[in-house]
Parts: structure tokens; sequence; C-alpha cells
């Protein structure tokens, strides 16, 4: 789980945006209040992708692991030698 990944740090910022919106271009909302509730969103924004992560590890071709359930695949014909 990393913290200062691109993904980790732009999820945050998103999640943190409408309170940037209000301090930056409204001015509504100090900079600190921003800025904490912009690292506030950053471990969350990690923990996030890490269970996004998580979940979807076991999806796709790299796992061909295969359940007690599944039958075994049929064994392999070799091709037959051409004259």
């Amino acid at each position: 789980m990393l913290i200062t990944s691109p993904a980790t740090l732009l999820l945050a910022a998103v999640l943190a945006s409408p309170t940037l919106w209000t301090a930056f271009v409204t001015q509504q909302v100090s900079y600190t209040d921003a800025a904490l509730r912009y690292l506030f969103c950053v471990p969350a924004a990690a923990v996030m992708l890490w269970l996004l992560r998580t979940v979807v590890r076991s999806f796709g071709p790299s796992h061909p692991e295969r359940r007690g359930t599944d039958k075994a695949p049929p064994p392999e014909e070799s091709p037959a030698p051409t004259a």
C-alpha cells in the first residue's frame, strides 16, 4: 500500500475537491482547513485503493489456480505429422 502513489494522491484530491475548491476559488474556507481535509483523505484513499487491489488481485490470467470442484482439463492432443 503506497501512500505516495499518484493514484492515491489523485483519489485524495478528488475526495477533497469540494473543500479545495471552496478554499482556493471561492475563499470561504481557510487554506489550513482544506489542507487538513486533503491530508485526512490521503490515508483513506490509500486504504480504499488497497481494498480494491486486494479484491481484483485474483482476476485475470495471472492466477490460473483451479477450485476443487473444477473438472480436469482434457488432455492436449499432439498435432499429427504431415507428410
